[in-house]
């Protein structure tokens, strides 16, 4: 009974290298007490059910910040995901003890299939993978721009996995420990020289608008249009004060969901309708004088109903009988009021922005009856990435959640932004771990594709980091606080070189594991079998 509670060690250990107690050190270590507990005990079935508890605890604690969305979230993410330490415990058993497979190869490989799984099957959240533990280590995380996040995780498994090795087999373990101070010492020393070879010119100023709007109000200001009026006011005075302040500044961003009434488009005649909430927002652009990125909910007006370009208040919405579909996007307007770049987001949150197993299992009822609303709208995913230039530099935009998907923002970097603005609104989750975890992905994609990266957030954490994740600045409040914190912020945006050899390969390194993962599952099968 002793050893069958070593996962939930690693569970305890793990949980401490990320935020909230941000003790990124304690990785390397942290998954041995679960990997010796996998190839130590002799029945399978323990070995299954430990690391189940293990990892349900693990996500449990991980993900509590989701209660404040969803009250039963942490504990239903927490038994799913369990699953997959132990489907990593077993597929360990498998390659080290029937396929005779070294644990500092097998557990590598293994883990980041895994990751790569858990973070993409059904639309994923890939939250808290092991590398992100490195993201204050900044000599370590640039070979992330070898094989991103996932070569990191791979580093921290091979120097777990080596640990482990010289726990279960003590005579002749020196190779494993040599190799795994060997690979710390080369990644570091990789990193020195990357970040020593960037450009160090900076270039546009942009000006973040930070309004610290909670979301309890915003909720408020959807259906009140007077309470929607003062929120959409306080971001224009803002942005006028950040201005004045700051003349230089060549783009104004504004978070995501400013407006949570769709503004309405008409794809068939490509035109905005003159509705009082596009009207507001074209005024709002000229009266700034500058670029104004702002995130708001779009339909696209692919039947009308009667009334299908209401003009009364700023919140009213479109007729029922109107067919629509719905995004999440970013709109570019110039100084001169008109649309100049539209962004809708590609990676949509499941259960909140889509909805999974559609058609075929009811989602959208039973999401229908726990809201108790008569129908749950969904955002039509967007259907490419989109650029823009500023002040002779070419920047792109990407929506809240689509900040932790490597590949959303490869295919940024690949249209040739040299600078990717990510506007987001985490005042749903208070003042919690989400934020700073966000923060921390942010600056892995910053590496992996060698761009200068710009957060722009309702409450917070808003910041400028240049192309090797290092902060340029960030905003704060009173005693340095970054969250829950009203501000502006006007920061010149880094030269970031683009281009890098994980945004050409892209996974190659995750299908690697996976390959080497099947084929060692094979072998062992067929010695089994023998």
């Amino acid at each position: 009974m002793t050893r069958f509670w070593l996962p939930t060690l690693s569970a305890v250990l793990l949980y401490l290298s990320f935020y909230p107690a941000n003790l990124g050190p304690v990785a390397w270590g942290a998954l041995v007490p679960l990997i010796c507990y996998a190839l130590r005990e002799p029945s399978g079935r323990r070995v299954f059910f430990a690391s189940w508890l293990g990892g349900a605890v693990f996500f449990i604690a991980a993900f509590f910040w989701v209660r404040h969305t969803a009250a039963f979230g942490p504990w239903g993410i927490g038994v799913y995901m369990g699953l997959y330490w132990a489907l990593f415990a077993l597929i360990l058993r498998r390659l080290c003890l029937v396929a005779g497979w070294p644990v500092p190869v097998a557990a590598p490989v293994a883990w980041v299939t895994l990751e790569y799984v858990r973070g993409y099957l059904v639309g994923g959240l890939p939250y808290v993978l092991v590398g992100y533990t490195q993201h204050e280590a900044l000599g370590v995380i640039q070979v992330a721009d070898l094989g991103g996040v996932w070569l990191v995780s791979m580093l921290v498994l091979f120097v777990n996995g080596a640990a482990a090795e010289a726990i279960l087999r003590p005579q002749g373990t020196r190779t494993w420990s040599a190799a795994a101070l060997a690979s710390v010492v080369l990644a570091l020393a990789y990193g020195e020289i990357r970040l020593a070879s960037l450009p160090e010119e900076s270039g546009p100023v942009v000006g973040i608008v930070q309004p610290n709007i909670p979301q309890d109000v915003k909720d408020v200001g959807r259906f009140d249009p007077k309470e929607g009026r003062r929120i959409f006011d306080k971001h224009v005075r803002m942005s006028r004060e950040l201005v004045e302040r700051s003349p230089g500044v060549a783009l104004v961003l504004w978070p995501e969901s400013v407006l949570q009434a769709g503004l309405n488009y008409h794809p068939s005649s490509d035109r905005w309708l003159r509705t009082s909430r596009f009207e507001l927002l074209a005024e709002s652009a000229r009266s700034i004088g500058r670029p104004l990125i702002v995130g708001v909910l779009v339909d696209d007006i692919l039947r009308p109903g009667d009334k299908s370009a209401p003009e009364a208040s700023l919140l009213t919405d479109l007729d029922p009988d109107t067919e629509r579909e719905s995004t999440n996007s970013a709109l570019l307007f110039d100084a001169q009021g008109r649309v100049a770049a539209r962004y809708d987001k590609i990676g949509l949150v499941q259960f909140t922005e889509c909805m999974p197993f559609e058609p075929w299992i009811p989602v959208k009822k039973f999401v229908a009856g726990v809201l108790n609303v008569r129908k749950v709208y969904e955002f039509r995913r967007g259907r490419e990435a989109v650029t823009f230039d500023v002040a002779g530099r070419t920047f792109g935009v990407c929506i809240c959640s689509e900040n932790y998907y490597p590949d959303i923002w490869r295919k940024i970097a690949r249209k040739g932004a040299s600078a990717i603005v990510n506007i987001s609104n985490e005042a749903w989750f208070r003042e919690s771990a989400e934020l700073d975890l966000m923060r921390a992905m942010t600056r892995f994609r910053a590496v992996e594709n060698r761009v200068a990266c710009v957060r722009a957030a309702n409450s917070g954490i808003s910041e400028v980091l240049d192309a090797g994740g290092r902060p340029v600045g960030t905003l704060e409040g009173p005693g340095g606080a970054l969250k829950s914190v009203e501000g502006t912020m006007a920061v010149g945006v880094p030269a970031g070189p683009g281009g890098s050899p994980y945004g050409r390969v892209g996974d190659a390194v995750v299908w690697m594991a996976a390959g080497a993962t099947l084929a060692g599952l094979a072998w062992s099968a067929f010695l089994a079998k023998r």
